[in-house]
């Protein structure tokens, strides 16, 4: 995948969980005096499900980096797709003339 699919990805990751944790507290909250093991089922399943999205977004920022690292070592812009006439991997922080995104040399986009 692409370093700007990831990184779109990346924007709507936080409120996709949101809803998903919102949307099953709505259905446990529908569920408790009708089944009351699925709303406890539902809890256990969030707290789990919680440690799981968390480990997921350290391993999605991890692919970035290194989406964005290769790119920088082709001399190109992670961002835009823009070609770099100097190395940008000499200097600490990398600054795009075509979009102004800024990246550190470990890929690290600084906002």
């Amino acid at each position: 995948m692409s370093f700007r699919s990831l990184a779109r990805a990346n924007e709507y990751y936080q409120i996709t969980v949101f809803c998903v944790f919102i949307g099953m507290l709505l259905v446990a909250m529908a569920m408790m005096f009708v089944h009351p093991t699925v709303t406890l089922l539902l809890f256990w399943l969030g707290l789990i499900s919680l440690g799981a999205f968390a480990m997921s977004e350290k391993f999605i920022g991890t692919v970035i980096r290194r989406s964005a690292r290769s790119e920088l070592e082709r001399f190109v812009c992670p961002r835009c797709g823009a070609t770099v006439h100097r190395d940008p991997l000499e200097v600490q922080d990398w600054c795009c003339n075509e979009c102004g995104a800024t990246f550190k040399c470990s890929g690290e986009e600084k906002f």
